[in-house]
């Protein structure tokens, strides 16, 4: 665990947690070489961190690519009318 006393490795599952993903997702992110991990024993291990910044870079991307579309992002309750 780190200062802030946030663990410094995470398993498949706690990653998964992290992204609001299902564990299968964090499975496929690693075998693409996408999310970096290394097996001990039979478990996949992840850096926090990397997960933490795997998630940011996807943030940013996605934001990047509306921005450059020029999309404004819509009002939350614009789904919710109805015609």
């Amino acid at each position: 665990m780190t200062k802030q006393n946030k663990p410094v490795t995470c398993s498949v599952k706690e990653a998964a947690e992290i992204l609001k993903v299902h564990a299968s997702t964090i499975e496929k992110l690693i075998a693409t070489g996408d999310l970096p991990a290394g097996r001990i024993g039979r478990a996949y291990v992840m850096r926090t961190a990397d997960v933490e910044r795997y998630a940011e870079k996807v943030i940013l991307d996605q934001t990047a690519a509306r921005l450059t579309k020029g999309h404004r992002p819509a009002s939350i309750h614009a789904g919710l009318r109805t015609a």
